[in-house]
C-alpha cells in the first residue's frame, strides 16, 4: 500500500515510550568509570567537547554518551549528522525533527542547555571536506571529540584531535528483548516498524520521488 509522502512520522509522545530508558545505577557506574580514567589519563576538564550524533532516532545511549562528554568539558557542541539526508529507511527524521526530539530530550533528562550547543552537519563524500565543513561550524578551538564511531574518531585523529570513547550502554526494548551489545537506534527503528508506528520508505527509481510503504 502506497501513501503520499507527507504522512506523519512517529509522534513524540509514541517516541518516548518506545525508547525505554536503561537502568540508572549501570549507566552511573560506567560514568564514574570513565570519569576517573579520564582524570588519571587527562586531570581535569577540557574547555570544549563535540559530540556529533545522527539521532534516527535519540535513545538513553545517547543520553550516557552526553553525560559522559559533560563530565569531561565545561561545554559541549552536538552535531546532529546526516543532515541533509530523510526519509530513507536508515535516516527517517529530518534534521529539524531530531533537533526538536533532541531539546525535548534534554529537557527531560534535566541536562543543562546552558552547557550545550547544537548544530547540523550533512554528509559528504570527502572525509576532508566534511571535516572542513564540521570545524566552520563547530569553531576549530574544540578540545576533545567524544564518539563511539570508528569513522569519525579517525577523521579526528588524523587531523591531531583528541578523541574519547564511552563505554557502551545496555538495555532492553519495551517488549522486554535485550539490545545485542548494546543500545542501538536501528533495532529501535526495526521495533517501531514491527508496531506499525513507523513507515518503511523506498526510493521510486522511475519518478525519483520519495514513496512509502505501509
Amino acid at each position: 500500500m502506497k501513501r503520499a509522502n507527507h504522512t506523519p512520522l512517529v509522534p513524540l509522545h509514541i517516541l518516548q515510550t518506545f525508547t525505554v530508558p536503561a537502568d540508572a545505577k549501570q549507566s552511573n557506574k560506567l560514568l564514574d568509570t570513565f570519569q576517573k580514567k579520564w582524570k588519571q589519563e587527562h586531570g581535569g576538564k577540557k574547555g570544549i567537547a563535540f559530540a556529533p550524533f545522527r539521532g534516527q532516532p535519540w535513545h538513553p545511549g545517547h543520553v550516557h554518551v552526553i553525560q559522559a562528554a559533560l563530565l569531561i568539558a565545561n561545554q559541549l557542541i552536538i552535531g546532529i549528522g546526516s543532515a541533509n539526508i530523510s526519509r530513507t529507511d536508515e535516516n527517517p527524521w529530518t534534521a529539524n525533527e531530531r533537533k526538536t526530539m533532541l531539546i525535548d530530550l534534554l529537557k527531560r533528562e534535566q541536562i543543562d542547555r546552558n552547557r550545550i550547543r547544537i548544530i547540523t552537519i550533512d554528509d559528504d563524500p570527502s572525509d576532508d571536506i566534511w571535516l572542513q565543513k564540521t570545524l566552520e561550524k563547530t569553531g576549530k578551538q574544540i578540545d576533545v571529540v567524544v564518539s563511539n564511531n570508528e569513522w569519525v574518531s579517525s577523521i579526528f585523529q588524523n587531523a591531531h584531535y583528541v578523541t574519547q570513547t564511552v563505554p557502551f550502554l545496555g538495555g532492553t526494548l519495551p517488549n522486554g528483548k535485550a539490545y545485542e551489545k548494546r543500545i542501538k537506534a536501528e533495532e529501535i527503528r526495526a521495533f517501531l516498524r514491527e508496531k506499525g508506528y513507523l513507515p518503511s520508505f523506498e526510493k521510486n527509481q522511475n519518478t525519483g520521488s520519495l514513496a512509502i510503504t505501509a
